[in-house]
Formats: C-alpha cells, sequence, structure tokens
C-alpha cells in the first residue's frame, strides 16, 4: 500500500473533502436517528461526491433521482412486510433492490448506493 503521489499536491482538498463528507454525515444522522442502512447509504453517497466529483454517478441528476427512486420503490414494499418469514423477507428485500437497479438503469439515474434505500425495515424518517 502506498499514499497517493497526488496527496502532497491536494493535501488541503483532501482534508476540506473529508471535513465536509462528515459534516453531511453528521447532520444527516442527527436528522435519519437511527436507521443504519439508510446512513450507510447517504455515507456511500457522500464518499462518491466528495472523493469523486467528476464521476458520472455523482451528477445531481443521479443522486437525487436514484436515492428518490430507492425510496419510493421501498415504501412500496414496506407496505406488505413479510419479517416474520426469513424466505420470504430475503425475497422481498432483493425484488426490492432488483426492481430499483432496474428503475435506475431504464431511467438513466444510476447511483449504485441508492439501491440501499429500498431495503429499509421502518420508514422512521418520513
Amino acid at each position: 500500500m502506498r499514499i497517493d503521489p497526488k496527496y502532497l499536491k491536494y493535501r488541503k482538498h483532501y482534508i476540506l473533502q473529508s471535513i465536509y463528507a462528515s459534516i453531511s454525515i453528521f447532520i444527516l444522522t442527527l436528522i435519519l436517528n437511527d436507521n443504519p442502512v439508510l446512513i450507510a447509504s447517504i455515507g456511500s453517497t457522500a464518499f462518491i461526491v466528495f472523493a469523486m466529483p467528476k464521476s458520472i454517478t455523482s451528477q445531481p441528476k443521479r443522486i437525487i433521482g436514484g436515492h428518490l427512486l430507492g425510496f419510493i420503490i421501498g415504501s412500496c414494499f414496506y407496505v406488505f412486510p413479510f419479517n416474520n418469514y426469513i424466505f420470504f423477507t430475503a425475497i422481498w428485500h432483493s425484488l426490492s433492490v432488483g426492481i430499483t437497479i432496474f428503475s435506475m438503469v431504464v431511467l438513466d439515474l444510476e447511483h449504485p448506493p441508492a439501491g440501499g434505500d429500498s431495503t429499509r425495515d421502518d420508514i422512521g424518517w418520513l
């Protein structure tokens, strides 16, 4: 393992990006309270936005659209939970993620971390 050769030249940017990402996650954690799946999903988004701002997946339409799709599809699946049966829960979560991925690809809103939005067990942040 080695240190990125660009680090010395851009260390100020690297440090600021990390601080901004930490502040964003802190604020979202306060808002979302105790929802680890959403916090992990938003954390992955923060990494993409702050560490790879020129990446195609860090475009605002993909971030907002992808998370919105994940939220909507996850909410639809939340209406009919199968929490008592592990087999049905596994099918339900996998269908939710699969449909979210399919929808993101069809609508050109690919944002990988947003797939996790569709797998939550509660909608406590509404």
